[in-house]
């Protein structure tokens, strides 16, 4: 069970001033029933590296601190853009809600305005450091002892912008990081493909026609992935609409819904039966119940209280003990988490608890284990 706060989340996407052109996802895809076969549970891939040290350089527990941190961006193919998708997501399973994104064309700006990047996400696009030294060390000095949040800089060169930044703050260091794109042009597309549940081996037509690999990276997930979560609360079977309120609770967000709603759908047609919403077990409640598996809908937003996802994962195998678990997520939170994720669920089973962790194909409506984006990922990297 997941849930968000307030209505901030239906906001979920950035406000960008350039406009891309889409083509129709639906008339391009071509299904692949194949990719349907999961992998038997006896079959573990390595996973070496995480996604976001694979592809951007940096780790996932590395941006995972409870500081302040300084992303420094190679400034190049609006590649900002992606950082501020990836910062925000892991804003939102710290706090739980959007945070307020800014985008300033100068340091002398944030000086200025006195714009407080405490639980926020403010990104410089025009930094001169000579010109702006003495007004980015002032910066330097308030943003350090702020509670979290993350500023942003594109530079040419960000491994010497780092330098210079640790000259000035050495005590900062493990808080300044490299953001670089770490794949070709040509596979960028197959990237996409991962992020939106596709296998790299589906056929369809360029999908995305943005200029720059960072707008058409916050693209898939906006205004595709958690765009379709939204509309599958608009077109509810008969089943669903007269039991509105266990497919969208109180509390509940939109997007935790959505993913609900293509769970309980996609269950019913492999299954031929209809699941269950808001079964309880135990005194626990589960989002979707059939043939003794609990579905588990987990957005990640502000999975890290209580000891983080680990933490509550783990209680959640304990409460529901004697049933198969399987935990769905939005593919960005399990690729941000993948290496993690993927070495604790073959633990668990190693320990003999019946546990899946899946991602949704958005276009086929299909869960997907993680096993198979873990391969895409292996496939992609060689």
């Amino acid at each position: 069970m997941d849930f968000t706060f307030n209505e901030e989340i239906s906001l979920n996407r950035f406000q960008f001033n350039n406009t891309i052109t889409i083509t129709n996802f639906g008339q391009n895809i071509k299904t692949l029933t194949s990719t349907d076969k999961t992998l038997k549970d006896s079959e573990e891939y390595e996973l070496e590296h995480d996604f976001l040290e694979k592809f951007f350089g940096i780790t996932s527990t590395s941006i995972d601190i409870e500081k302040p941190l300084i992303i420094l961006v190679k400034d190049i193919d609006e590649l900002y853009k992606a950082a501020m998708l990836i910062c925000r997501e892991k804003f939102l399973e710290k706090r739980g809600r959007l945070p307020k994104s800014y985008v300033v064309e100068e340091l002398r700006d944030i000086e200025r305005n006195l714009l407080d990047i405490e639980h926020e996400i403010v990104t410089v696009r025009g930094l001169n450091y000579e010109e702006d030294k003495r007004i980015f060390k002032n910066i330097l000095d308030s943003f350090i002892s702020k509670d979290y949040g993350f500023l942003i800089i594109p530079t040419d060169n960000p491994w010497n912008l780092r330098e210079k930044i640790i000259n000035i703050s050495p005590e900062i260091e493990e808080r300044v990081l490299v953001f670089d794109k770490k794949i070709s042009k040509e596979n960028e597309t197959n990237l996409f493909k991962i992020l939106l549940g596709l296998d790299i081996k589906d056929e369809f037509k360029k999908i995305i026609r943005g200029k720059f690999f960072g707008s058409n990276f916050t693209d898939c997930i906006d205004n595709h992935f958690d765009e379709r979560l939204r509309k599958e609360l608009k077109k509810l079977p008969e089943e669903l609409e007269i039991n509105f309120d266990k497919v969208k609770t109180k509390d509940e967000s939109d997007i935790h819904a959505g993913m609900k709603v293509i769970v309980w759908k996609y269950l019913k047609k492999t299954r031929n039966k209809e699941p269950i919403l808001e079964h309880v077990i135990r005194e626990n409640v589960v989002d979707i119940f059939i043939d003794d598996e609990c579905y588990e809908i987990e957005t990640f937003f502000k999975v890290s209280e209580d000891g983080g996802w680990k933490s509550k994962f783990t209680r959640r195998l304990k409460e529901l003990e004697g049933y198969k678990v399987n935990f769905v997520l939005r593919n960005i939170s399990l690729l941000i988490n993948l290496k993690e994720l993927y070495e604790w669920r073959n633990k668990m089973k190693r320990n003999g608890f019946n546990v899946e962790i899946y991602g949704i194909d958005i276009y086929n409506l299909r869960l997907k284990p993680i096993s198979e984006f873990v391969r895409n990922i292996k496939e992609l990297v060689g």
